[in-house]
């Protein structure tokens, strides 16, 4: 794959972790009762959950654009996005879930059409086990150390 297209994928995926953490990282009461309405994660990690996933996102967001970590980045995203795909589409299935917390309902990519966030999911779990496919082993890091 042509580096200019994993670029373009590492600055979508990347751009939208980043995007999705904003409103989480400011308002970790809302994103709390986002993640209490999945109604499978145990209330003693409701809070903690609202509160660390946010930050792990935007440091994520950050290293798929920096390309710090890269692969590793990319595997790890692509964990990530299985368990919201996963999560989500219990809710949805079990009618526990109205929508999926993932962007507020202020932000531009806010949707609770069911079948738009399971394909936004899914394009985004291609897009991210395709970098995991072509990205190199080594991280930007590393390069950087072996060359100096």
């Amino acid at each position: 794959m042509s580096k200019i297209i994993v670029f373009i994928g590492r600055l979508i995926l990347g751009g939208i972790f980043i995007y999705a953490s904003i409103e989480k990282i400011a308002f970790p009461g809302d994103f709390a009762k986002a993640v209490q309405a999945y109604s499978i994660i145990p209330k003693f990690l409701i809070n903690p959950i609202a509160i660390i996933l946010p930050w792990v996102e935007l440091i994520a967001g950050l290293f798929l654009i920096t390309g710090l970590f890269l692969k590793q980045t990319a595997l790890f995203v692509s964990f990530l996005i299985i368990i919201f795909f996963v999560s989500t589409t219990i809710g949805f299935v079990t009618g526990t879930l109205q929508e999926c917390g993932c962007f507020s309902k202020s932000q531009v990519l806010y949707t609770n059409n069911k079948a738009l966030i399971a394909f936004r999911d899914l394009l985004l779990l291609v897009i991210s086990i395709l970098l995991c496919l072509t990205l190199k082993t080594e991280t930007s890091l590393s390069e950087i150390k072996r060359k100096t």
